[in-house]
């Protein structure tokens, strides 16, 4: 009985299933595969073909796509890569912004079609008997799976409407959360969303996509370049590349120097670390590898775009041209290599087949230059390269809500923020100085120059190098002759300030060649390799030996201080410079002073039509002001590191603390042009004349006057996030084991006593009372840290009884002999007894 109801199943089962042809996609019959092709010649008909690496069918009339995947296509590696041809910055996107590669494979899955990202984290060592297991707990990434529309023995046919109208293969929001003021992109209209370009060719495909964003309940928020906050538009090329088939060597990455990698775990190895990380570099092969020099295969070519001013290319081709300098020693003549883009040209900046470097005036950039790249994620080869420029970085405007801030660390460069604030700074002290108008030009020479020689080494595979602008000591960065041989900064890839002297000497303002640190960053990334293995292991450990040379000094943006807390090193910082930072901070700073106190009387005789080019003026200086009070601040509680391997020297170690006598400089400094109740002095009645200039009815919802005690506060309060971290106050009371001798204790003392030992017989000023304040506030928010020690607590303990001691002092008739500012003097006080006596009763 059971044997036949079993029977009876398994025969069911056998009718009723697919039969096993079809579960794996098998051709079923003669007759099924001939209705097959007939439905492929029915589904293209009448539609536009692009034939190319993948062929695409374009219906002109609905605006609809097919795409054709090759069957010996299945399963292998492509490129996808993905940049912002045109977008909205309020939500991420800006021309010219790279989005990533990776690498996708279009897989057969039963009747569909999926494009999965593979996983390019992980190395197996294939003799390793471990490597059978490579995909153990590793999860590729099904992007689509698509309906197969139509096949026959040699092709397939899928919607590319599903790939590409959809946010399936690349998240086009992602990163959206809104912005300040509440503006969000909404959600993808897909009756809206079209193509707007298809571009074919033997080795790539480029799919422009306009994405149209809805969001019909929008509150506004957005700027003047969105037309209308509810409908905005991002235009997005995808691009499809076929893997290159060369001799392509991949290099590994090492601590001591700056590539942009691939980070690769190597699963096989029992190393202490396991990290195979790949290096970012061009495919440079010599055409001659027996001549001592030779162009290369493939050179590295350019292209400056047609929108550039005509006046601007001649600076911009010397200084990408100056990199060939870095390339000369190791045997390539014209690596890099520069033309113009004529009016006439067939293609446009966005083909991926050209480098370009672009030129734009946006409404609300985002940068002033930028040089990303984009590789094959399997070896670290740059397959591409874009310079954008915005014309921004050539005018006077700046950011005004940005300005006393530096900008934080994050993935975009912001060389050219930096760079433009500096040469705005520049161009008023030079004004101070020289009436020679050849002085100005060539600080704006020298400052486009530099700018160009930064984005174009990051698209060389170089990361930033914010340690460099430590080469020169101070009379060196004096002596043209000098800094013009040797270099100013160590390399290009740092955010220094601009070089200029206390007096009339004519020195050199910026960098205009590769630096040291560059040359032998490129003879890492570019030199040509040995045939044996451990023989080019050796020679890049010899390369690599010279990383403690002081013009080979290194350090990235994970390693620069210039957010309150992050880092411990003060030489890996932006907007300094020399091996004596703090020397040349306090100069930029001496002069920042005496040209407050000239502005504006020299501001009437400049022919100005209203008083915001004043507003922009003293708005920058007192940025700088800022920027060079933040690099003296490091100094307290910092660390000097280096990077080196054991047995490399015996001449240093990984970690040594700044010394006392440099952090007692620093506080010393601070304490003179920052925290006491003369500095930053601006003179009385400029106020009156610090007018922004009104724009229709733009002074709605916010106040027009001038907020110099604010500005003023704002640098002091940036300076104390620092100092009054937790992060720093932690690791000065771990002084003691690396061997510092500047206490956190003496440290709080030394900083309560600038605050308020010049107050004890006089009412402070409104700054001197709100920085007071603000001071106590933070001890008491420090105080109850959880994770702070309790040796930093009972230092900040002391300090909170050091101002209530000063706040409970008698004001006697010696105090003030004025009735009025006795009372004020008595209020300030009590409030800070208020302060302590809430925190106290906790």
């Amino acid at each position: 009985m059971h044997k036949s109801i079993l029977t009876l199943i398994l025969a069911t089962f056998f009718v009723s299933s697919k039969s096993d042809a079809q579960w794996f996609g098998k051709k079923k019959s003669n007759k099924k595969s001939s209705k097959k092709e007939q439905s492929i010649e029915s589904k293209i008909k009448g539609k536009h073909k692009k034939e190319g690496l993948f062929d695409f069918y374009f219906d002109s009339t609905t605006g609809q796509s097919l795409i054709a995947v090759k069957k010996e296509q299945l399963g292998k590696d492509f490129i996808h890569f993905t940049y912002t041809e045109n977008g909205v910055t309020e939500v991420g996107h800006h021309r010219g912004s790279y989005r990533g590669s990776r690498i996708i494979r279009f897989n057969r899955k039963f009747d569909k079609i999926e494009v999965v990202q593979q996983n390019t984290s992980y190395y197996f060592d294939a003799e390793n008997p471990i490597s059978k297991s490579a995909n153990a707990n590793i999860s590729d990434a099904v992007l689509s799976s698509t309906k197969i529309i139509a096949e026959d023995t040699a092709l397939i046919i899928i919607s590319a409407d599903e790939l590409f109208l959809s946010e399936d293969l690349h998240p086009v929001k992602s990163g959206d959360r809104g912005n300040s003021k509440g503006f969000s992109a909404g959600k993808l209209s897909k009756e809206k969303t079209q193509y707007e370009q298809l571009k074919t060719y033997p080795a790539n495909c480029d799919i422009i996509v306009r994405y149209v964003f809805d969001n019909p309940n929008s509150n506004g928020g957005a700027s003047s370049a969105v037309t209308d906050s509810r409908y905005i538009s991002i235009i997005l090329q995808h691009s499809l590349i076929e893997m290159p088939d060369n001799n392509f060597q991949p290099r590994r990455d090492d601590y001591r120097i700056g590539y942009f990698t691939e980070t690769v775990n190597d699963m096989t190895s029992a190393e202490y670390v396991n990290y195979r990380d790949l290096i970012h570099r061009w495919d440079l092969q010599k055409k001659d590898p027996n001549a001592l020099k030779s162009e290369p295969v493939k050179p590295i070519v350019w292209w400056i775009e047609n929108t550039t001013p005509k006046a601007l290319i001649p600076i911009i081709k010397h200084a990408a041209l100056e990199w060939n300098k870095a390339f000369e020693p190791l045997g390539f003549i014209n690596a890099i290599q520069i033309n113009v883009q004529p009016d006439s040209a067939t293609w446009d900046a966005g083909d991926i087949r050209y480098n370009v470097l672009r030129w734009t005036s946006s409404p609300n950039p985002p940068f002033g230059g930028y040089g990303p790249s984009f590789v094959n994620p399997r070896t670290g080869e740059i397959l591409g390269a874009d310079i954008m420029l915005e014309y921004v970085f050539l005018t006077n405007r700046v950011k005004y809500d940005d300005i006393y801030n530096l900008p934080s660390s994050s993935s975009n460069c912001n060389a050219s923020y930096i760079l433009h604030h500096q040469t705005e700074t520049a161009k008023l002290l030079l004004n101070k100085g020289f009436n020679d108008s050849s002085e100005m030009s060539r600080l704006l020479y020298e400052s486009l120059h530099y700018l160009i020689l930064h984005e174009m080494g990051h698209t060389l595979g170089l990361n930033h190098n914010m340690k460099a602008s430590q080469l020169c000591n101070l009379d060196e960065l004096r002596d043209k002759e000098f800094t013009s041989k040797n270099g100013l900064i160590g390399s290009v890839m740092d955010y220094p300030a601009i070089n200029f002297p206390t007096d009339t000497v004519s020195v050199q303002y910026c960098q205009t060649s590769p630096g040291p640190y560059d040359l032998w960053a490129i003879n890492y990334g570019y030199s040509i390799p040995m045939e044996n293995a451990k023989d080019e292991e050796l020679r890049l450990n010899q390369v690599l030996s010279e990383s403690l040379l002081h013009e080979h000094a290194f350090g990235n943006d994970a390693d620069d201080m210039r957010t309150p807390g992050k880092a411990i090193d003060p030489r890996v910082m932006i907007g300094d410079l020399s091996s004596d930072a703090m020397g040349f901070a306090e100069s930029q700073v001496k002069m920042i002073e005496e040209k407050l106190e000239l502005l504006f009387k020299d501001y009437n005789s400049q022919g100005f039509e209203s008083y915001q080019p004043l507003v922009s003026q003293y708005s920058v200086l007192l940025g700088s002001y800022g920027t060079q009070m933040g690099v003296i601040s490091r100094y307290i509680g910092g660390v000097f590191v280096e990077r080196f391997t054991p047995g490399q020297t015996e001449l240093t170690k990984p970690y040594t603390p700044v010394s006392r006598e440099q952090q007692k400089r620093a506080m010393s400094l601070l304490r003179e042009h920052l925290f006491n109740p003369n500095a930053i002095n601006i003179p009385n009645g400029v106020g009156n004349y610090l007018q922004k200039q009104r724009r229709g009815f733009n002074f709605f919802g916010s106040s027009e006057e001038p907020k110099m005690q604010e500005a003023i506060q704002r640098i002091q309060e940036n300076v104390l996030a620092h100092l009054l971290h937790p992060n720093v106050l932690a690791r000065m009371s771990e002084y003691s084991a690396l061997g510092g001798n500047y206490s956190t204790f003496e440290m709080l003392n030394d900083l309560s006593f600038a605050f308020f030992e010049s107050d004890l017989n006089t009412l402070p000023d409104p700054v001197r009372q709100n920085i007071q304040i603000f001071y106590t506030e933070k001890l008491i928010k420090m105080i109850q840290n959880k994770n702070l020690s309790g040796s930093v607590k009972s230092a900040l303990y002391n300090q909170i009884d050091y101002i209530e001691n000063i706040s409970r002092s008698a004001i006697t008739d010696n105090t003030t002999n004025n009735s009025f500012i006795r009372i004020q003097l008595k209020s300030h006080r009590e409030y800070l007894l208020h302060l302590i006596e809430q925190f106290k009763r906790k």
